[in-house]
């Protein structure tokens, strides 16, 4: 009859969607529950421990030389600014140990026997003799019997005290991927016209006053688009490090915000081995960060110079959480993913569903997420 209402709906019907949608509600509550538990638990666990007690100091000096096309150029850039320091009073205020430079800041080998080669190695040797401390450099180019490498070479009075050659490139910026498929790159981009050949592995190098002012000091150095892996400078803390330097070069990027991005991420792995941690680049962003992540000095990209920091070391032993524990987070997140991957899978096929009816009868199904009636 017209107005006549429209058949009931069963009482167990109604009670089963009643009771399906406060299981919704009760599951999302807990999902952000969770979620907020997570991205809490990291920051709150980091701000309640303690910083490690600092065992002694050491000053670091990072040369800037700004935007310089020309190679030699280049290095006569940080030549300059770093034979500066013993002129203007920098090196009485702070005496640094370390004199850091940037990515490919020298276009030779200094364990060449040109006479290009060790005319620059003689000139650094002076430099580190004058200003009485171990240079860092960092070189771009193919030694005698070796493929093409980049390398951060550490230099005293005495000559070459170590190396270090770059593991991790960068892809197509450094060498491309299935080269032999892919090498018409290089005919439409400035994808890389050889593959640079990778180093073993992070390893510490130790660097030594000249004059004996500070004892010996073991860093770790990695290169540019290493300070992006966690676990470089993690086994580097492993090793003994208890200083953190990177040498950078991102004048591809300049004017944009990715050296600004670059350059924080030595913040992150300050905070993740408990190590300071400096960084020298040729364009910017050259920065230094404490052990606990801290900002202490930071060139931007229109800067032009040198800028000494003193930073405190903890004692080598001391170890963080994720240097004993690793990618905890990271491989927590995966297994995060991959249980609701598989709950969200077995929900599609029905095996999670909320049923009602009687045994044998016609079944009643409802959407698990909203408590709706499913209609067939």
């Amino acid at each position: 009859a017209p107005g006549a209402a429209g058949p009931a709906s069963p009482p167990g019907a109604a009670a089963a969607a009643g009771s399906a949608r406060r299981h919704a509600a009760a599951a999302a509550a807990i999902g952000v529950a969770v979620f907020a538990a997570a991205a809490g638990s990291g920051p709150l666990a980091f701000a309640l421990t303690p910083p490690f007690p600092a065992a002694r100091q050491i000053a670091v000096t990072l040369v800037q030389p700004g935007v310089v096309a020309n190679a030699a150029q280049r290095t006569d850039a940080s030549e300059t600014l770093t034979a500066g320091l013993s002129r203007n009073g920098t090196i009485g205020r702070a005496h640094p140990a370390l004199i850091v430079w940037g990515e490919s800041s020298i276009p030779v080998d200094l364990t060449g026997t040109t006479a290009a080669d060790r005319a620059l190695l003689k000139k650094i040797e002076a430099l580190s003799a004058r200003d009485g401390a171990e240079i860092l450099a960092n070189q771009d180019t193919t030694p005698p019997g070796k493929g093409h490498e980049k390398w951060a070479v550490l230099v005293g009075p005495g000559g070459v005290r170590g190396i270090y050659v770059k593991t991790r490139l960068v892809p197509f910026g450094e060498y491309i991927p299935f080269r032999r498929e892919l090498s018409w790159l290089t005919s439409i981009s400035n994808a890389a016209s050889s593959n640079m050949v990778p180093g073993t592995g992070a390893h510490t190098l130790t660097v030594t006053s000249p004059d004996g002012a500070t004892r010996p000091v073991d860093i770790g150095v990695l290169i540019c688009f290493e300070s992006a892996f966690p676990d470089m400078s993690r086994v580097e803390a492993d090793q003994g490090a208890e200083l953190i330097v990177y040498q950078s070069s991102t004048s591809t990027f300049q004017g944009t915000w990715g050296p600004d991005q670059h350059a924080s991420l030595a913040a992150i792995r300050a905070a993740e081995t408990g190590r300071p941690t400096v960084q020298a680049a040729l364009t910017g962003d050259t920065v230094a960060f404490d052990a606990r992540g801290r900002q202490l000095a930071w060139l931007g990209q229109d800067a032009r110079g040198a800028v000494t920091v003193t930073v405190d070391l903890p004692p080598p032993a001391d170890k963080t959480f994720y240097d004993q524990a690793g990618d905890y987070v990271m491989w927590s997140g995966v297994g995060v993913s991959a249980l609701a991957a598989l709950v969200m899978l077995l929900r599609r096929r029905r095996f999670l569903a909320n049923t009602t009816g009687a045994a044998g009868g016609p079944t009643a199904e409802y959407d698990t997420d909203t408590g709706d009636p499913v209609r067939s």
